[in-house]
């Protein structure tokens, strides 16, 4: 769609207007909420189709994406890390400029996960609505397993 294309390979002022005028960032996704993004870290919600918060109520998240959208790649892919957008593999490949792109299963089925494989913003999360626990193997490995 060419409002799309504009929208994606404008100047930074360009892009700036065009994403106050929207109310959402190049890939048409609204920005969060202020509760939302001191909340989560994240500046846009996860799908196009979900509901756009006020001017003001997303404000901040709109600047703060437009911030990182305006920094070298390494510096983006830096800050994404450092929220908890990206994992630390695909932030170095990016930045080194392979194209990675990451998709996740169910974990709900899952009985172990590894540490360090499953993206930083699932860490703390349940499965099977029982709680997680760090074990130690008789190698001296950490796993987390289901009590």
């Amino acid at each position: 769609h060419p409002s799309k294309l504009a929208k994606g390979k404008a100047s930074p002022l360009g892009r700036i207007g065009m994403a106050v005028g929207t109310q959402s960032d190049w890939r048409e996704r609204p920005f969060t909420s202020i509760e939302e993004f001191l909340a989560t870290g994240k500046t846009v919600k996860k799908s196009r189709f979900q509901e756009k918060e006020g001017f003001y109520d997303s404000l901040p998240s709109l600047i703060a994406n437009q911030i990182i959208g305006m920094q070298p790649i390494q510096i983006g892919n830096l800050i994404r890390y450092a929220q908890g957008e990206e994992d630390g593999l695909s932030s170095i490949l990016k930045s080194a400029g392979a194209h990675v792109s990451t998709a996740y299963g169910d974990k709900s089925k899952s009985k172990y996960r590894i540490p360090g494989l499953v993206p930083p913003k699932m860490r703390n999360i349940e499965f099977n609505k029982k709680p997680l626990k760090m074990r130690t193997n008789n190698l001296g490995l950490k796993s987390m397993g289901v009590k």
